[in-house]
């Protein structure tokens, strides 16, 4: 075959509209080496097959003919070997605005297990949410593919990389020859995200797509058996949660007078925090107090006169304790005093300050009484009222759900309420405060509803084709629905005895289209509210009619499922029980009725797991 009569693979699948990352290599390193091949097609070549191309054209000086024959296809699967990728990253939970992190990044690896057996391919597929990660780098330089790879182009290991930013998927094609790489933990890339917002994920955000073992459109890994043999079972992703922004910067009040803090044992001036930035943090270290000079002693609590009757040295004395205020300093008690000799000298016995915290009359009080009956003298009288400062308490709050729970389509505002804990006193101040509004942005869709593929029997052209019904999460934008499939094409073939039965072939197409339904109303749903709160195991009800009027008419079964929970469920009963094992959080049910003429309509319910 002369070269200017042969097509090569990209320009075919140029021409069939399916452009493989291999082939949009194979087009841009045209002047390293594409005219020292020959592509001779006889069957559509696969992606992995043109990887191959790479890894195995390493260092040929020369002309070489690679020719992709009928025979050698991709297999689904290699007899007793399997592999699996999964990523490992550095820190699954990170804060925003962290020091230690101050660019927020989560850093992953990309690993492969070959599970003994000799991989000289891998294709992995990293999907992520645009709306909580960036990808800022990706690195192959560390990868166990590069290491004395024979396979180079520019001096760099055979790689193919696709970056779909807009997306959030990457896609990276590396391959060494023969025997290629055998390990249970090579790394193929090293991925750096930065993170965008807090979450708190319930299921893994960053996910290696994988379909199954031999899937043309997800991840793979090739065993080196000369045939392309996709043997990878097995991909994980992993979670990563990111907190919200730690507080770096506060404005204060004022502070306020010098007081004894139980709680730091000494004398305080405190302040609270008026806000904090930057705008939705949380915690920090804001300074609200100083310490400050403590009183003077001006109150004790003393010991009786002794002796009780006046000596006639005409003095008494007495012991002091527990000078007042609390941790003061100073101050000169009274321990002695003259009498009349004879006489009986009043002691005066005292309660405790009551209340024991300052309110806010600002007043506390004690009462006084004097001892034994009839003495005179003593002193005066301890007081029974004192002034105390009164420090009011700090403000709690409570925060209801941002409303609407799901971002509006195209973006918006979000709002929650406030309201003051029932906790806080009517007097308190202060208080940490956090924001009521906040913008959002609609979730990348992950998850869709199609209709059936069309036409049911594969047609001529290999493809088939079905329709976008909804698109989930709710309000979610963008994503990558698979709207068309290949398919394989079985020609009919018709005998004699057919061609000399056409009339009654007519006859029977005559019989079909009387018997045919005349119902081609779909039904529909009459009772399921779009939102509902649910336990787990608690009964979600449902109603739906056939308004059509036909001898066909009526619902005749249900088919129902959570997205994440399996394949669709088939009921007759018009209800279902939310499933014991579901995690808690919102869900997304499927609905769809189907009457007896085989028309049907779609419910889509978002429930709240309590």
């Amino acid at each position: 075959m002369d070269k200017k009569d042969s097509k090569s693979p990209f320009e075919e699948s140029s021409r069939e509209g399916n452009v493989r990352e291999v082939d949009a290599l194979a087009q841009d390193v045209q002047s390293w080496w594409g005219k020292t091949f020959v592509f001779i097609k006889k069957t559509k070549v696969k992606t992995w097959q043109g990887v191959f191309i790479l890894a195995f054209a390493a260092g040929a000086a020369a002309a070489v003919v690679w020719t992709v024959s009928m025979d050698i296809e991709s297999s689904s699967k290699a007899a007793g070997e399997t592999a699996r990728l999964f990523l490992d990253a550095d820190n699954t939970e990170i804060t925003l605005g962290d020091q230690e992190n101050p660019g927020n990044l989560v850093e992953m690896d990309i690993v492969l297990d070959t599970n003994e057996s000799d991989v000289v391919a891998v294709k992995a597929i990293v999907t992520y949410n645009t709306s909580d990660f960036r990808l800022d780098n990706y690195d192959t330089s560390g990868s166990s593919f590069a290491a004395d790879n024979a396979c180079t182009y520019n001096s760099d290991p055979c790689e193919i990389i696709d970056n779909d930013t807009e997306n959030g998927r990457i896609t990276i094609v590396v391959a060494k020859p023969s025997p290629g790489i055998n390990s249970s933990s090579a790394t193929v890339a090293h991925l750096v995200f930065e993170a965008l917002r807090s979450i708190s994920p319930s299921d893994q955000n960053f996910e290696l797509s994988f379909s199954g073992v031999g899937n043309y459109d997800d991840s793979d890994v090739i065993f080196d058996d000369g045939r392309g043999t996709d043997i990878l079972t097995e991909a994980t992703g992993v979670t990563v949660t990111v907190n919200s922004s730690v507080c770096t910067s506060f404005e204060y009040s004022d502070y306020g007078d010098c007081a004894y803090d139980a709680n730091l044992e000494g004398y305080y001036q405190h302040k609270t925090v008026v806000s904090q930035s930057p705008e939705g943090c949380v915690g920090g270290n804001p300074e609200l107090y100083r310490s400050c000079t403590a009183p003077e002693c001006s109150q004790w609590t003393y010991g009786d006169w002794e002796p009780e009757v006046c000596p006639e040295s005409g003095l008494q004395t007495r012991t002091f304790s527990n000078p007042l205020p609390i941790a003061c300093e100073g101050g000169t008690p009274v321990t002695e005093q003259t009498c009349i000799p004879g006489a009986v000298t009043c002691n005066f016995n005292i309660t405790d300050w009551e209340p024991t915290v300052c309110p806010s009359s600002g007043k506390q009080t004690r009462t006084v009484t004097a001892s034994p009956e009839g003495c005179t003298g003593g002193g005066a009288p301890p007081a029974e009222e004192q002034d105390c400062e009164y420090v009011p308490p700090t403000c709690e709050y409570e925060y209801g759900d941002w409303t609407p729970e799901i971002c509006p389509a195209g973006g918006g505002t979000q709002t929650r309420t406030e309201t003051r804990s029932p906790d806080s006193p009517d007097d308190c101040v202060g208080g940490e405060r956090r924001p009521t509004s906040q913008t959002c942005t609609p979730d990348m869709c992950s998850n869709f509803d199609y209709s059936e593929w069309n036409p049911s029997v594969c047609p001529a052209s290999g493809i088939q084709t079905r329709q976008r019904l909804a698109s989930f999460p709710e309000n979610c934008e963008g994503g990558t629905p698979e709207l068309t499939q290949s398919c394989n094409y079985v020609a009919a073939s018709r005998s004699n005895n057919d061609n000399n039965n056409d009339n009654d072939d007519d006859d029977d197409d005559d019989e079909e289209e009387e018997d045919e339904p005349s119902d081609k109303k779909k039904p529909k749903f009459t009772d399921l509210p779009s939102f509902l709160s649910k336990y787990r195991g608690d009964k979600v009800w449902w109603k739906a009619t056939d308004e059509k009027k036909t001898k066909n008419n009526g619902i005749a079964y249900y088919r129902y499922k959570f997205i994440g929970d399996g394949d669709y469920k088939k009921t007759k009963n018009a209800y279902l029980h939310v499933p014991l094992n579901i995690s808690r959080g919102v869900h997304v049910l499927f609905v769809r009725a189907y009457d007896k003429a085989g028309n049907s309509a779609l419910k889509v319910v978002t429930i709240r797991v309590k």
